[in-house]
C-alpha cells in the first residue's frame, strides 16, 4: 500500500507514482476505495442490526394491528406503544400527536413511527421522513410479518450494491477532477498526458476520501470545505512535482 501512503503524505512524489505500471495504480485505488466503502457498510450494518432484530422478534408480538393507506398510519391504539428498549435503543409507535413530541423528547437513540412521519433519533439528533417521501405502498401488520424472512437477504444485497455504486462514483469523480488537473496544468504550462492528469486526480482523491468518510458521520460543513480544499491542494502539489520534471 505504498502508493496509498505516498498519495497522502508525499504529493511531491506524484510524478514518480504516475510512472509505475497502470494496473498497480488501479489495483491500489480499487482496494482502497473498496475497503473504505466496506468499513462504512460495516458501521451501517451495526446501526441497522437493532432494527432488523426488532422486526424479527419484537414486532410480531408487540405491534398492535395497524394499516397504512399510503398517507397515514392507522391503528386502534391511541396511546404511545413501546415496542422495544434494548441497549438504549427504543422503537415507539405514537400516533397520538403530530409530531409526537413527548416520545421524541424521551428517546436518545431509536425510531418513532408517527401518524404520517418516521422519526429517527441518534445521540439526541432527530431526523424525520414522511411516509410519502419514503414512497411506501399501502400495507398492514400481516404484510410486514410475511416479508420479514427476506429482510436480511435484501439488506445484504443492498449493501453490496451500495459498495459497487460507491466504487463507480469514485472513479467517475476522479475522471471529472482529472479535467481540472489537465486545465490547471495547462495554465501552468505543464504538459500532461490524460493518463498523468487522471492519476494526479486519483491520488488527490485518496486523502480527500478520508475526509469525506469522516464527514459522513459528523455532517460538518467545515469538513465539506476541507474535502474541496484537500482536492485542490493535493492537485496543486502534484502538479508541482511535474514542474521539477520540466526543470530537469
Amino acid at each position: 500500500m505504498r502508493t496509498i501512503w505516498n498519495s497522502i503524505c508525499r504529493p511531491s512524489a506524484y510524478q514518480r507514482l504516475t510512472q509505475q505500471k497502470l494496473w498497480r495504480s488501479l489495483l491500489s485505488l480499487t482496494v482502497f476505495f473498496t475497503l473504505l466503502a466496506a468499513i462504512h457498510v460495516s458501521l451501517m450494518a451495526n446501526a441497522a442490526r437493532p432494527i432488523l432484530s426488532f422486526v424479527e422478534t419484537d414486532f410480531p408480538a408487540k405491534m398492535p394491528n395497524f394499516s397504512y393507506n399510503g398517507n397515514e398510519l392507522q391503528m386502534q391504539e391511541t396511546s404511545p406503544v413501546l415496542l422495544t428498549d434494548k441497549n438504549g435503543y427504543r422503537v415507539i409507535v405514537d400516533t397520538s400527536a403530530t409530531p409526537p413530541e413527548q416520545s421524541i423528547r424521551h428517546t436518545a437513540n431509536g425510531l418513532i413511527f408517527g401518524k404520517t412521519t418516521l422519526y429517527t433519533v441518534s445521540q439526541g439528533v432527530q431526523q424525520s421522513y414522511t411516509y410519502k417521501q419514503l414512497m411506501l405502498p399501502p400495507f398492514n401488520k400481516q404484510d410486514v410479518i410475511q416479508i420479514t424472512p427476506l429482510l436480511k437477504p435484501f439488506f445484504i444485497m443492498g449493501m453490496l450494491v451500495w459498495v459497487l455504486f460507491q466504487l463507480i462514483g469514485n472513479f467517475l469523480a476522479i475522471t471529472l477532477f482529472s479535467l481540472i488537473s489537465y486545465l490547471f496544468g495547462g495554465l501552468q504550462k505543464i504538459r500532461l498526458s490524460f493518463r498523468e492528469a487522471w492519476l494526479i486526480a486519483a491520488f488527490a482523491m485518496i486523502p480527500a476520501s478520508l475526509i469525506e468518510f469522516l464527514n459522513s458521520f459528523l455532517q460538518s460543513g467545515y469538513l465539506t470545505l476541507a474535502y474541496w480544499v484537500a482536492i485542490f491542494t493535493y492537485i496543486h502539489h502534484g502538479l508541482n512535482s511535474f514542474k521539477q520534471r520540466t526543470a530537469g
